[in-house]
C-alpha cells in the first residue's frame, strides 16, 4: 500500500490534493493528521495542514459508507430528540475589523480567515444586494404574506440604531446619515460598524422567517448605554417574533440590566398584560422559562466554572455579579470623601 505526505493551507485542501495525486476521488482516501495548521492571524504566520494519505481499499470504502450512514441516522434521532433543526449562526467579536476587511476583498484571501469569520463575511455579501435600495425596501426580496410584525417598524428601529439607512451602491457599501451626508460604511463611526450587520443579519433572518440558532458576540461593543439598551432589545424582538434562539456573551453591565428588564417584563406579563405591554413591547419580552444567564470564570490553574445569574427567589438577574468594580469604585470614593471631611474639621 503507497502511503504519500501531503501539505495545504486545510486538512480539506490536503486530502483533495492527495485525491488529485493518487487520480482517485477525495472519497476513497483514507489519511491521518500529522499537522492541523493554523492560519495565524489575517494569515500571517499561518502554518500549512500536513496529513500522510493512501487510497482506501474497496473494504475501507464500504466500510466507511456504513459508518457514515449510521453517524447519519444518529444525528437525525439526535435532532429530533432536542428539535434541533435550526441553522447556527454567529455574529462575532470585532465586525468592525471585518467591515474593514470586506471592503478590501478583492484583495483578501478567505482560506487565510477562521471558518466563523469567513462564513460571517460571506453570509453578509450573499444577502447586500437586498439592501440595495435601503433597509426599508429589503422585505420585497421575500415576499411574504401575512407577515407576524411590521416591517416599516423594523427597518425604523435599525436605521435609528445606525442613525443612517444603509445599502449598496455601484460605488459599494454606504451609509446615509439622518444629517444627509453619504458616506462609505468603512468611514462609519466604530459603533455603527459594530452594529450594522448584526442588525441587517438578523432582521434578513427575520424576513425571511428562518428559524436560527444565533451566537452573538459583545454586542455592546463601541456602544453607548442607551444603544445598547436598544440592542439587546432588538435581539429579544429578533428571538420572539422569529422563534428563534440567542446566545449572547458579554462585558457589559448595561446588557444584562436591559435583559433583566426584559426579563422582568415577561414575568409580569403573565399577570398584567396590555398594563406591561403600554411600558414594555409584548414583542420585547423574554419569557422566564426560557431564559437564563451565568457568569464564567477562569482561575489560576486555567479552570473554567459557570455561576448561576438568575437569584432563585427573586428570579432576577444578579447584575452586581458582573459589575463588582462599580462597588469598589463606590468605596473608593467613600474614602476619599471621608478624608477630605476628617481633613476639614480638623
Amino acid at each position: 500500500m503507497e502511503y504519500i505526505e501531503v501539505s495545504a493551507k486545510t486538512v480539506d485542501d490536503a486530502i483533495l490534493e492527495a485525491a488529485i495525486k493518487f487520480g482517485t476521488t477525495r472519497d476513497k482516501i483514507a489519511y491521518e493528521v500529522i499537522s492541523q495548521g493554523s492560519t495565524g492571524f489575517l494569515g500571517i504566520g499561518s502554518k500549512k495542514a500536513v496529513i500522510k494519505a493512501h487510497v482506501r481499499t474497496e473494504e475501507e470504502v464500504q466500510t466507511s459508507r456504513k459508518a457514515e450512514k449510521e453517524v447519519e441516522k444518529i444525528l437525525e434521532k439526535v435532532n429530533d430528540l432536542f428539535d434541533d433543526k435550526y441553522e447556527t449562526y454567529y455574529i462575532p467579536a470585532g465586525r468592525q475589523l471585518l467591515t474593514l476587511l470586506a471592503s478590501q476583498k478583492t484583495k483578501l484571501d478567505y482560506d487565510s480567515i477562521d471558518l466563523v469569520n469567513r462564513k460571517f463575511m460571506q453570509f453578509n455579501e450573499s444577502i447586500q444586494s437586498r439592501f440595495e435600495h435601503g433597509i426599508s425596501n429589503a422585505h420585497k426580496f421575500y415576499p411574504i404574506p401575512n407577515r407576524k410584525f411590521d416591517t416599516g417598524r423594523i427597518s425604523s428601529e435599525i436605521r435609528g440604531g445606525l442613525k443612517g439607512d444603509y445599502r449598496v451602491t455601484s460605488a459599494g457599501e454606504r451609509l446615509r446619515l439622518d444629517n444627509g451626508n453619504d458616506i462609505p460604511v468603512n468611514y462609519a463611526s466604530s459603533g455603527q460598524q459594530e452594529i450594522l450587520w448584526l442588525y441587517n443579519q438578523l432582521y434578513i433572518l427575520m424576513l425571511r422567517e428562518e428559524k436560527a440558532f444565533v451566537i452573538i458576540e459583545e454586542p455592546e461593543a463601541h456602544l453607548y448605554p442607551a444603544l445598547q439598551k436598544a440592542v439587546i432589545e432588538f435581539i429579544a424582538q429578533f428571538s420572539n417574533l422569529n422563534q428563534s434562539t440567542v446566545l449572547v456573551t458579554t462585558h457589559s453591565p448595561y446588557v444584562l440590566t436591559a435583559a433583566n428588564v426584559l426579563h422582568y417584563a415577561g414575568r409580569l406579563g403573565k399577570k398584567y398584560g396590555n398594563q406591561v405591554g403600554r411600558v414594555v413591547g409584548k414583542d420585547k419580552w423574554i419569557a422566564p422559562d426560557e431564559f437564563t444567564a451565568f457568569k464564567l470564570e477562569q482561575d489560576e490553574q486555567g479552570h473554567t466554572s459557570a455561576e448561576l445569574l438568575v437569584d432563585d427567589e427573586t428570579e432576577e438577574l444578579r447584575t452586581s455579579l458582573i459589575d463588582e468594580i462599580s462597588n469598589e469604585i463606590g468605596e473608593t470614593y467613600t474614602k476619599l470623601y471621608y478624608l477630605e471631611v476628617d481633613n476639614e474639621d480638623t
